[in-house]
C-alpha cells in the first residue's frame, strides 16, 4: 500500500462520491477510480458497493478507514518531526478554503509569502468552496491542517477542534448609477424588493444560503432577475445594469467597470446582513512545524490585535 492510495481511499470513504473525491484531490475521476482499484486488488477485498446511483463503504472499508487514518496521521508526524532537522521546517501544509474565505485576509499574498520563507513546505491548498462540515471533517480527519471558512452562525466544531474568528463581512447593495435606489447611501431589503429585479447567485454557492436565510426572515418575496454561479462576479453584472446585487465589500475587489468607480454605485445595507471568517484547526499542534508556523504568519497578517493574540497562543513556540 502507499500513502497516496491510503490518501485517496480516505477522501472517497468522506464524501462517498468519484466526482466529489477527485475535485477535492484536484485529479481526473479515472485516477481516483484506478487508485482504488489498486488498492482493492492489493488487499483481495472490495472495500466500495458502487451502483449506478450511490457509493457505499464495505465492513472491510469501514476497518481499512480506521486503519487509515491512524496510518496517514502517523506519517505526517514523521514527515514533520524529522523534517525540523537541518534548520529548516519541512513536511506537508494542507490548508481548505471555503467560499468566502478571502474576505478576512489577503491570502494568495499569505500563501505567496508562507512558500518563500517554507520552501521545503509542500503547501496543497483546497479551494473548493467545500462547507464548514465537510472541511471541519477534514481538520478533524487529519486531512487538512487548517481550514478557513465562512459562516454566519456558531461554528460548532466537533472536539478537537478550535476555530478563531478572523473577522466579519458586512453585505453591501450594487448597483448601476441609472438604478432607482443609486442617489442613496443605504438601503433596507424592502426597498431593494420594491426597486427592481435582484441578481443571484447561485442556489448551492454560500453566499446565496445567507442571503436567502436573510430575505426569509425579512418576510419579503424579492424578483430575482439571474442567477450567476461565480459570486466574484455579480458585483460586475450589477455594474453593467442588469440589476441590484448583494455582495460582501470583499466581493468589490472584482468590480472593474469599463468607466470605472463612477460606473457603478454602493449602498449599505441598513438591515445589517453578514457571515464571519474564522480559521479552525486541531487543537493541539504539537509535532507540527508547518502547521504552528503558518498559524504565527496569519496573525501577523494585519488582524485585531486580540485575534492575532489568541492565533499566537495556539500555534505555541515555533523554534526549530
Amino acid at each position: 500500500m502507499e500513502l497516496r492510495q491510503l490518501e485517496y481511499f480516505l477522501v472517497l470513504a468522506r464524501t462517498l462520491s468519484f466526482t466529489r473525491a477527485a475535485a477535492e484531490l484536484f485529479v481526473v475521476q479515472s485516477a481516483v477510480s484506478q487508485q482504488i482499484a489498486r488498492l482493492e486488488a492489493q488487499l483481495g477485498v472490495r472495500l466500495f458497493e458502487r451502483t449506478s446511483k450511490r457509493v457505499v463503504l464495505t465492513e472491510a472499508g469501514q476497518l481499512l478507514r480506521t486503519k487509515a487514518q491512524a496510518l496517514t496521521q502517523m506519517a505526517q508526524a514523521v514527515e514533520q518531526e524529522v523534517g525540523t532537522y537541518g534548520q529548516q521546517v519541512k513536511g506537508t501544509l494542507r490548508v481548505g478554503l471555503s467560499q468566502g474565505a478571502h474576505a478576512a485576509l489577503d491570502l494568495v499574498h499569505l500563501f505567496a509569502r508562507y512558500h518563500e520563507t517554507f520552501p521545503e513546505v509542500r503547501l496543497v491548498i483546497g479551494d473548493r468552496h467545500t462547507a464548514l462540515k465537510e472541511l471541519a471533517a477534514g481538520v478533524a480527519n487529519f486531512e487538512l491542517d487548517v481550514a478557513f471558512v465562512s459562516h454566519d452562525a456558531d461554528l460548532g466544531l466537533p472536539h478537537g477542534l478550535q476555530g478563531v474568528r478572523l473577522a466579519t463581512e458586512r453585505l453591501v447593495v450594487v448597483c448601476h448609477p441609472g438604478h432607482p435606489l443609486a442617489g442613496r447611501s443605504s438601503t433596507t431589503l424592502a426597498d431593494l424588493a420594491a426597486a427592481g429585479p435582484i441578481l443571484d447567485s447561485a442556489p448551492e454557492t454560500r453566499l446565496r444560503t445567507i442571503v436567502d436565510g436573510a430575505w426569509q426572515r425579512a418576510g419579503i418575496e424579492r424578483s430575482s432577475a439571474i442567477e450567476i454561479f461565480d459570486t466574484g462576479q455579480l458585483a460586475r453584472y450589477a455594474a453593467s445594469g442588469l440589476g441590484a446585487a448583494l455582495v460582501s465589500t470583499a466581493g468589490l475587489r472584482f468590480v472593474n467597470p469599463p468607466g470605472g468607480q463612477q460606473d457603478f454605485t454602493i449602498l449599505q445595507l441598513e438591515d445589517g446582513i453578514g457571515y464571519s471568517v474564522s480559521c479552525i484547526f486541531r487543537a493541539t499542534l504539537q509535532g507540527s512545524p508547518p502547521s504552528r508556523h503558518f498559524l504565527t504568519m496569519v496573525a501577523d497578517s494585519g488582524l485585531d490585535p486580540e485575534v492575532s493574540q489568541r492565533l499566537r497562543e495556539a500555534a505555541g513556540p515555533t523554534e526549530g
